[in-house]
């Protein structure tokens, strides 16, 4: 209820994959850092704990179709799937075998979370995006430092305080 109309329908899973259309260097480096057997290829990252997907997919799966559509060109961008249909259909390898899942989908706020390899010591808000720098990252001690700055940023996008700001300068 916090974040309006900014709610997107989501299972709990990340996905790694190397882009086909980066330069050779780089899809050598994110096939090695993401343990991909090559570019083009859709794994699981992670699940989220509590959300749909944990305990169902599992770090490592080969997805091979996402909603019906080829796994790839959902996570590129090259191909239109609806995630916000009320369950998530994932066709998976594992162990040599394929699965077909269909996990409910739940709805949650829907903000982008991007963090800068800047020394700087700052956490910012806009545009429905939260960025963190690693120089801020480098000074918290627990995970609930990171929670309050987190909630502290989120607050300025569900509050609507940017959009405030911006209205209160032109009026000045």
């Amino acid at each position: 209820d916090q974040c309006s109309d900014n709610i997107r329908n989501r299972a709990g899973v990340q996905f790694h994959t190397a882009l086909l259309n980066a330069s050779i260097i780089d899809r050598r480096a994110a096939v090695a850092a993401r343990g991909l057997s090559r570019a083009g290829e859709v794994k699981v990252a992670y699940t989220i704990p509590g959300m749909p997907a944990d305990g169902v997919l599992f770090a490592g799966d080969i997805v091979t179709r996402i909603n019906g559509v080829n796994a790839y060109a959902a996570v590129s961008g090259q191909a239109p799937v609806n995630y916000q249909l009320p369950l998530f259909r994932a066709r998976v390898l594992r162990d040599g075998q394929q699965f077909d899942f269909r996990i409910p989908t739940v709805p949650v706020c829907s903000y982008r979370v991007i963090m800068t390899n800047e020394e700087d010591v700052g956490a910012f808000a806009g545009q429905n995006t939260i960025i963190f720098t690693t120089g801020i990252m480098r000074l918290m001690d627990s995970d609930k430092d990171i929670a309050l700055v987190f909630g502290h940023e989120l607050a300025h996008l569900t509050r609507n305080h940017i959009a405030a700001k911006k209205a209160n300068a032109a009026i000045g």
